[in-house]
């Protein structure tokens, strides 16, 4: 019986998601609403799909998951981030901010995290907060840095992007595709 009710809820989560991402989101709340079981998956797949029109349903959503005592991952994390980025929810951010950091297991450990952080506090232009969360890190990689860049250069410090770009370097850090394009953009500032 377990077995295939842990079966019924991938297909179940796995539905939620396909819908969400095609657009159909009254067919993903409909299945997810019959969900026997509905854990951190089936409520990422949801919120992944609302669209930015609805970002207040997403956070509606994220609040419901916790009332029913379901904890974000990293991947609800991220999703919240950037409704709150698109929406410039600065305040709604912060309070998700403080989540992560009362979450240990997730508190500076993931650079994907982070780079969702600093790009919501830039976004929301709070450019000095995004820097300090680049700062709390503990693992600077290609994510992060290009991500630090990427806010300055939105900015209009381009100078500055080129030299976080420089220091990525001196750590031994190999740029990628997305690193140089951002380098190329500081060029133009």
């Amino acid at each position: 019986n377990g077995l295939l009710e842990e079966s019924n809820s991938f297909l179940g989560n796995t539905l939620v998601h396909m819908y969400s991402k095609c657009g159909s989101f009254a067919k993903a709340q409909k299945v997810f609403e019959t969900l026997p079981v509905r854990d951190v998956v089936s409520w990422t797949a949801l919120i992944t799909g609302i669209d930015a029109m609805y970002s207040e349903d997403a956070m509606n959503f994220f609040e419901y998951m916790q009332l029913e005592g379901v904890s974000p991952n990293v991947a609800t994390f991220v999703c919240v981030l950037k409704v709150c980025s698109s929406t410039k929810a600065i305040e709604k951010g912060r309070e998700i901010h403080v989540g992560i950091i009362g979450n240990a297991s997730l508190e500076k450990k993931n650079s994907i995290l982070g780079s969702a952080l600093m790009d919501m506090y830039a976004k929301c232009g709070i450019l000095n907060k995004a820097k300090h969360v680049f700062d709390e890190l503990y693992v600077w990689d290609v994510v992060s840095w290009t991500t630090l860049m990427s806010t300055y250069v939105a900015h209009g410090y381009g100078e500055e992007a080129l030299m976080f770009f420089e220091h990525m370097k001196l750590q031994g850090i190999c740029p990628d595709e997305v690193t140089f394009v951002c380098a190329l953009k500081a060029c133009r500032n």
